[in-house]
């Protein structure tokens, strides 16, 4: 849709501590997401939107704004309104048939003249030829909508953001003390802070700013197993194709 309602006082209400960086990212991210009507995704969003020097702001922004699905980033209330923008065109369209087909009947009620073989009810009734049912929808259950939170202190990374780091290399234990700094520094509201986790851990690869891993973090029982790629390997193995491909 090329058209969206801009609510002044809610907007400022909830994005009056955004820097002028954040909040240029936050307008250009709404304005794309109105014209695609599609889910953003991270490791694209700044390039699109014209920041590619400003990575992390646009991430802090799709983090506290957006919610992450399969797909990409999602803003609900975004969706909401291209639904009803939908909804009331789809209204216009049906009203404006039903008024020219009637229009039509009158026109032809008007001219049929009284030796016309077909009763004038008949005419009538060709505007409604299909049956009229009852349609009976069942309740969905209600949504549960995740809330923002602050990052917690004591937030550890998971699983799945672990293998992240050891498949990219780098060090997720130098990693996660900036991002965590990073996020309590701009008091950022996030659902999901093992995902946005994944997206900093490749941005940081993207943008350079990785830490790679130290020799000590490297060391480990040979035998631990470790997944990457949704691979399992023991560690030994894992550094053995490395030092392969190296």
């Amino acid at each position: 849709m090329h058209y969206y309602n801009f609510h002044i006082g809610d907007y400022a209400s909830h994005t009056r501590h955004l820097d002028y960086i954040e909040d240029l990212a936050y307008r250009r991210l709404l304005d794309m997401y109105y014209m695609s009507e599609k889910p953003i995704i991270a490791d694209q969003a700044a390039r699109l939107i014209g920041m590619r020097e400003h990575g992390h702001e646009v991430l802090c922004v799709l983090m506290e704004f957006f919610t992450e699905t399969d797909e990409g980033f999602i803003n609900k209330r975004a969706d909401d309104e291209i639904a009803s923008f939908k909804a009331m065109s789809e209204g216009g369209k049906k009203g404006a048939q039903k008024r020219w087909g009637n229009k039509v009947n009158e026109e032809a009620i008007a001219t049929l003249s009284p030796s016309h073989s077909h009763p004038i009810d008949t005419l009538i009734a060709t505007n409604n030829q299909e049956p009229i049912t009852n349609v009976i929808t069942q309740d969905k259950p209600a949504k549960v909508k995740k809330v923002g939170h602050s990052i917690p202190d004591d937030f550890e990374p998971n699983e799945s953001c672990v293998a992240l780091a050891s498949e990219l290399g780098i060090s997720w234990k130098a990693e996660i003390s900036k991002f965590r700094d990073h996020h309590l520094q701009k008091g950022t509201l996030g659902k999901d802070w093992n995902a946005g986790f994944r997206t900093w851990l490749n941005n940081a690869v993207k943008f350079g700013t990785a830490t790679k891993v130290s020799s000590t973090e490297s060391v480990g029982n040979p035998g631990d197993l470790i997944v990457v790629g949704g691979r399992t390997y023991t560690r030994a193995g894992l550094e053995a194709i490395r030092r392969m491909q190296a």
